[in-house]
């Protein structure tokens, strides 16, 4: 080959090699340029994926915050410990509890804090798994007050089920435990307030029998004996012939009837003694006085306020009722025959009633178990009390004498009073007339008309005496007086509307030259005595003999 040849021939090799080498390079370049798109992909791919990764780390951290602000500000205290106990955090509201810093607590293990039976829950928490577990005890925090607590602990767990820590929630109870408690005992309470109310129920049920049967016996022994007996008398009367053995007669009657009267009397005034509604409470406490010294032997030192007042209400009733009953329990039970009653009145709208004695006492706690005899009355009497808006007061104790305040409120409202009506004068009684100038003229007052027509037939056999008019109540008397202006005025202490002594004070008031003659069933003093200070200037009693009114009426008539 020629060297022209050989020489063409390499430049032929040359290009070839520079031609596969370009082509080479060209690949290789391409293949670069399709990792940088790649490789700027990736980047674009993980520069987003820093953005979520940053976006969730704000987030986390947000739920972070959140989470450390719910549990530092959350009402009840929260511990957090590991399973030996040990506290790892805490936040406020439980060292406000135990009554310290926060890290403090920190330095404790639970079972230093709570109850005794948390150590039992730990020792058997590896071997015995629970479900969230509750308590509830008392607290004595590291300083300041102890607490009744509700203690509620859950598990945290791993993924085998391991666990790795406690969750403590501590609540404080005491409020909700004192007013469990109260509910508590107000139960009980209710429950031995009903079986008191049954047993005084019963006991009342039993007393009211025995007051009936004592009634009946009076009745069937005293005044029905008494009556039966002038009836007899009354009988036998027909057939006397002498004079004597008729005024003999008529003498057993008249006695046998003012014995019934007397027994009827005696009853009704034990019932429901009159002076209580005639004269006032005060008036009756004095009479009671007489009465307990009379039947029981109880000596009774009555005292009232001067600005002590209270007239016919349902107050004055109980309160006599009350003061009675306290007395008997003297007489029963304290072994002494003095007691003292002292009436107050320490302000308008309040009365207050104190009954003392330095007798035996008793044990006070006796009246709240509502033991029998004397706690069952005084159980009746505070409940009836309480029941009007009053209250009861008892300083006393085994060997120190008792003492008993009766407080009520005054009554709001008065009672109201009836209009008067004029009754017409009856129709046997004569107006003044020139031919009956000489006669005494009376008026009659007395709320029954069997009296009133009794009394007028009594009268009418009098000649130089004239019935002119009758009245029901006191107002009618006092109108009756005005218009038919009489000589005397025969006046029955009890009667509605205005009583005969109300009635006698504004009669005189009015008219000073009408004399009032003052009649009642009973043969009390005080009666008697309110009668004579209203201006009376005569008492006598309807079970009295016609002669001692028609005497009556002429001293009267006379003065």
């Amino acid at each position: 080959m020629s060297e022209s040849a050989e020489n063409q021939t390499k430049e032929d090799i040359t290009t070839i090699n520079s031609n596969e080498l370009i082509k080479r390079l060209r690949k290789e370049q391409e293949g670069l340029r399709q990792v940088n798109e790649e490789l700027a992909v990736a980047e674009e791919e993980l520069r987003v994926q820093n953005e979520e990764l940053l976006q969730w780390r704000e987030e986390l951290e947000h739920l972070k915050q959140r989470y450390l602000n719910l549990f530092n500000e959350a009402p009840d205290g929260y511990l957090v410990t590991d399973t030996q106990g040990r506290i790892q955090e805490a936040n406020e509201s439980a060292a406000h509890l135990f009554g310290c810093a926060t890290e403090k607590l920190t330095e404790f293990r639970i079972t230093d804090l709570l109850p005794v039976q948390i150590e039992n829950f730990l020792a058997e928490l590896s071997s015995q798994p629970r479900s969230p577990s509750r308590w509830e005890g008392f607290v004595l925090p590291i300083s300041g007050k102890p607490f009744w607590s509700s203690i509620t602990c859950s598990a945290s767990r791993s993924g085998n089920g391991r666990v790795e820590g406690l969750r403590w929630l501590i609540r404080d109870v005491t409020d909700r435990k004192r007013i469990n408690d109260a509910l508590a005992e107000s139960e009980s309470r209710a429950t031995t307030l009903a079986g008191q109310l049954r047993e005084l129920a019963s006991e009342l049920t039993l007393a009211e029998q025995r007051e009936r049967q004592r009634i009946a016996q009076i009745l069937h022994d005293h005044i029905q004996q008494m009556l039966v007996a002038a009836k007899m008398q009354a009988g036998a009367l027909m057939h006397h012939q002498s004079s004597e053995d008729r005024e003999s007669a008529m003498r057993l009657i008249c006695a046998f009837l003012d014995q019934a009267l007397a027994e009827s009397r005696s009853l009704t005034a034990e019932l429901s003694p009159p002076v209580l509604f005639d004269l006032g409470l005060a008036s009756a406490l004095q009479w009671l006085a007489k009465n307990m010294l009379e039947n029981n032997g109880l000596q009774v030192e009555v005292s009232v306020g001067p600005s002590f007042e209270m007239k016919t209400e349902n107050t004055a009733i109980f309160l006599f009722d009350a003061v009675r009953e306290i007395l008997f329990n003297v007489v029963k039970h304290a072994g002494v025959h003095n007691a003292r009653v002292v009436c107050l009145q320490p302000n308008d709208s309040l009365f207050q009633i104190v009954i003392s004695d330095e007798g035996k006492g008793f044990d006070p706690t006796s009246l709240k178990r509502g033991e029998p005899s004397r706690g069952l009355g005084l159980f009746s009497i505070q409940q009836r009390l309480k029941h009007m808006g009053g209250l009861m007061e008892i300083d006393t104790a085994p060997g120190d004498g008792t003492r008993i305040t009766l407080i009520m409120p005054r009554p709001s409202s008065a009672q109201k009073e009836l209009a008067p009506e004029v009754a017409a004068p009856s129709p046997d009684s004569k107006t003044e007339s020139s031919n009956n100038a000489a006669k005494i003229r009376v008026i009659l007052a007395d709320d029954h008309h069997i009296i009133r027509n009794g009394l007028a037939r009594i009268l009418q056999e009098e000649v130089d005496i004239e019935v002119v008019g009758e009245a029901s109540n006191g107002a009618q008397a006092i109108n009756l007086a005005r218009s038919l202006r009489p000589d005397i005025i025969i006046m029955d202490a009890n009667m509605p509307v205005l009583t005969g002594i109300e009635a006698t004070a504004e009669i005189l008031r009015d008219m000073p030259n009408v004399k009032i003659v003052g009649l009642s069933m009973y043969e009390d003093g005080e009666l008697s005595s309110s009668m004579r200070q209203a201006g009376a200037v005569a008492y006598v009693t309807k079970g009295g003999s016609p002669e001692a009114l028609v005497k009556a009426i002429r001293r009267a008539a006379a003065i």
